[in-house]
């Protein structure tokens, strides 16, 4: 079965986000499917080859899915709201990591509080690692999350953005 791997994702040895990274997409691919699902970390893993060395690929979740089929219509389905206005809040928990993504080449900001409009304490390029220390909170329709940056120690509050749309991505729970 052949499906496409969306842009910006990376291509491991093994089902596991601790696994030696073998490629990167940097934009969408067509791969063939050769074994999986595998269950690791809490999402599905799928061999896939067809460019470059075989490789493990994350599935994603509900709204953040990173592959789809090839060559079959798709549907998308629309984001549960929470009664607050945003959408359910990506999988981190407390002392989860994660790293800043982006695609449209505009750094994201670190904010005093979650809020567009506080004071930006520093902007973010694209594959910094971050730790959760405290969140989600909604405001704007955004999910806010507390990070410390793990190269630096800074914290502040940083949107994760929205599906289709995120800032940010679960590395580890």
């Amino acid at each position: 079965m052949n499906i496409v791997v969306r842009g910006g994702i990376n291509i491991r040895y093994e089902p596991s986000m601790s696994a030696a990274l073998l490629n990167y997409f940097p934009q969408p691919t067509v791969v063939t499917v050769i074994d999986g699902p595998r269950c690791a970390n809490g999402y599905n893993w799928w061999r896939i080859s067809g460019y470059g060395q075989p490789g493990w690929v994350i599935e994603g979740r509900p709204g953040r899915y990173f592959i789809e089929p090839f060559g079959l219509p798709t549907v998308t389905p629309t984001p549960s709201l929470t009664p607050s206005g945003c959408v359910y809040p990506l999988s981190f928990q407390l002392g989860s990591h994660g790293a800043v993504r982006y695609r449209d080449n505009v750094p994201r900001r670190l904010r005093t509080e979650p809020n567009t409009n506080a004071p930006v304490i520093v902007e973010l390029l694209d594959g910094i690692a971050f730790e959760i220390i405290g969140g989600p909170v909604c405001a704007e329709t955004y999910n806010w999350w507390q990070v410390r940056i793990l190269t630096t120690g800074i914290t502040g509050w940083i949107a994760e953005g929205r599906p289709g749309r995120y800032f940010v991505e679960v590395i580890s729970h």
